[in-house]
């Protein structure tokens, strides 16, 4: 329930921002993976999850 409050209080991005452990739940954003052990394992490249919360 906190991250499902955070959320709606602050929007996915500054949640994410505040709270890291929530942050590595988002796998893909606009198209493009985020989880680079995914990545590597399927051969696709991931772009890095603080670039994407920059």
């Amino acid at each position: 329930m906190p991250y499902a409050v955070a959320l709606a209080n602050k929007g996915w991005a500054q949640a994410c921002r505040d709270d890291r452990s929530l942050a590595l739940g988002l796998n893909t954003h606009a198209g493009q993976l985020t989880n680079a052990p995914v990545g590597e394992a399927v051969g696709i490249d991931a772009i890095s999850l603080d670039a994407v919360l920059s």
